[in-house]
Parts: structure tokens; C-alpha cells; sequence
């Protein structure tokens, strides 16, 4: 395993290992994780403890976001896979909490699902995730039935527990 040292934010600094299987991350911040979400190159990004966010994070294609040990969880906002022009397709989410932004008195921190898979995502995993406290969805899946309106293909949500705060 070959590692280096990469400035993701004033604050802090991440290191990065290069393995057989890619990139490999260790995220504890919410400006570290939105930087690596969206980075080009396939990464896998670990979770490490809870993680404030306050919007929506948009991942691009080839990541995988796992949670590392027992206390990775995501709380505020939410995971949107893809956009128009960046494909969120060949994602992973495995073995993490995800506390949106329901805020328990009837109103939201942020109007948000925990994860949104957008139009046109291919190949998206989510597995052992527990989802609640969001305020629209636990996962929406969005996406036509033709391909002008971007089909999504290839989705699996396995082995999650999906319910209200």
C-alpha cells in the first residue's frame, strides 16, 4: 500500500492510500467528504464517526462510501447520486446510519431524502444503510420509463432498515 498526504481543507489534511482496488479515503469531516464525492477519480471513501451535513452532496460515478465501524453515520442532509451533466453511476453505500434532516418538531432541517438516486444512474448499490429522519424520502428514485427522461438501471437496496425518525 503506497500512501500520500493530500490537503482537503484548511483545517485538515486526508491521507490517501493507493490499493489493488483504487483510491481509498478516510473522511471525517463534511468538507472532506463533499470534496471526495465529487472528485472525477473512482474512490473508496470511509466514514469515520458521525459527520455533519447540511445540504444535499452530490456523489459522481465510481465511489464507493462505506461506513467504518459502528459509529459511521451521516446527519442533516443527503446523498444525491448524479446530476444532469455527472452520471452517479457504479456507487456503493454499505454499512452506514443516515439521520436526515427531519428536525422531530414538524419541521426540517433540510427538505431532503437521505439518498436520491437521480435519472440515468446505473448500477448503485445500497446495503446494510439505516435510514430515518429524513423529510421527503428515505431513498427516492428518480427517473423515467423511456431514456429521454433517463433511465435508471441496475439498482439494488438490500438488507436496510428505511423508516420515520
Amino acid at each position: 500500500m503506497k500512501g500520500g498526504k493530500l490537503k482537503s481543507s484548511p483545517q485538515q489534511s486526508v491521507s490517501i492510500m493507493k490499493t489493488e482496488s483504487g483510491q481509498e479515503v478516510i473522511v471525517t469531516t463534511a468538507a472532506q467528504l463533499a470534496d471526495f464525492l465529487e472528485r472525477p477519480e473512482p474512490y473508496i471513501i470511509w466514514v469515520a464517526g458521525r459527520i455533519q451535513i447540511s445540504d444535499m452532496l452530490t456523489v459522481v460515478a465510481n465511489k464507493s462510501i462505506l461506513g467504518m465501524g459502528a459509529t459511521a453515520e451521516l446527519t442533516g442532509g443527503g446523498l444525491q447520486l448524479g446530476t444532469t451533466t455527472r452520471p452517479g453511476n457504479n456507487v456503493i453505500i454499505r454499512n452506514i446510519r443516515h439521520r436526515g434532516g427531519w428536525d422531530g418538531t414538524g419541521g426540517s432541517v433540510n427538505d431532503a431524502d437521505c439518498i436520491t438516486i437521480t435519472r440515468g444512474c446505473n448500477g448503485i448499490v445500497v446495503q446494510n444503510a439505516s435510514l430515518s429522519g429524513y423529510y421527503d424520502e428515505g431513498i427516492g428514485v428518480w427517473g423515467g420509463a423511456t431514456a429521454a427522461y433517463g433511465l435508471n438501471r441496475n439498482i439494488t437496496i438490500q438488507d436496510c432498515i428505511i423508516g420515520p425518525g
